[in-house]
């Protein structure tokens, strides 16, 4: 199953969900793909993965003629998880694809070999609605969407939610709405955007991600959450959520 972490919003725990769904996947015994298509890199970094600009990444599976993805993946220190790391070369292919026919098809194309390998297929977004987000929409069985709770929350699922309409409009797809970076103690403000969130409540996930600055430190370090505070908030919340997933994935075809 491919899921898709995508929002063109940043400062929204996007690649932190990334990183620690993914290693909570493999942690519960999953074999599990991470793939990185941000040409910040973030998602590598957070498991301690460094490329030179030079190295081989993901950037070099997306053009004909490139790698196959296979030859770009590395394996992470997390049992059962493995990392497509990318860098700011793929902001070059990703200017490149604009002017390609059929681009959003680029990233399914290249995840297709290896796709049987692995339980779950993570996929980590740049905060934009350019290619590289149309690609990861098309791949996507899943698209998950870190929401912060905030007073403009629903404006911008609404961008984001017309986008996967138009990039899935001849294919079946379903999206979940993550909570992330909340402040549990504004406890009537977030009951107020929750009301206004109201018609989304089937399609939010009931784990919700806490603002908790370990979430950041674990990353800044180059490890999840769940190695580098196993008893925080934050690994409860994100040991939940892969829960629900993988609860949401057993309905679905490998």
């Amino acid at each position: 199953m491919i899921i898709g972490i995508a929002t063109h919003k940043g400062g929204s725990g996007k690649t932190v969900t990334a990183i620690n769904l993914a290693a909570g996947l493999a942690r519960a015994g999953d074999k599990v793909l991470l793939v990185d298509l941000d040409p910040q890199g973030h998602a590598g970094l957070g498991l301690g993965i460094e490329l030179g600009y030079d190295d081989k990444n993901v950037a070099d599976a997306l053009l004909p003629g490139g790698k196959d993805l296979e030859e770009v993946i590395v394996a992470s220190s997390v049992p059962n998880l493995d990392v497509a790391p990318s860098n700011i070369r793929l902001a070059t292919v990703a200017e490149s694809l604009y002017s390609r026919p059929r681009r959003e098809e680029r990233l399914l194309n290249a995840l297709q070999p290896v796709q049987e390998a692995y339980r779950w297929v993570i996929v980590d977004s740049p905060p934009n609605l350019g290619s590289l987000m149309w690609n990861i929409i098309y791949a996507s069985n899943l698209v998950l969407i870190p929401c912060v709770m905030g007073a403009r929350s629903a404006d911008g699922l609404v961008d984001l939610l017309g986008l996967v309409r138009e990039v899935k409009s001849r294919d079946p797809y379903d999206y979940r709405i993550l909570y992330t970076i909340v402040d549990v103690r504004n406890k009537a403000t977030n009951a107020a955007i929750q009301i206004q969130m109201e018609s989304y409540r089937d399609k939010t996930y009931r784990a919700i991600i806490p603002r908790a600055e370990v979430l950041n430190q674990a990353q800044i370090i180059g490890q999840d959450i769940f190695e580098f505070s196993p008893k925080s908030k934050g690994a409860e919340a994100y040991g939940q959520l892969a829960e629900e997933v993988r609860a949401h994935g057993k309905a679905e075809p490998r």
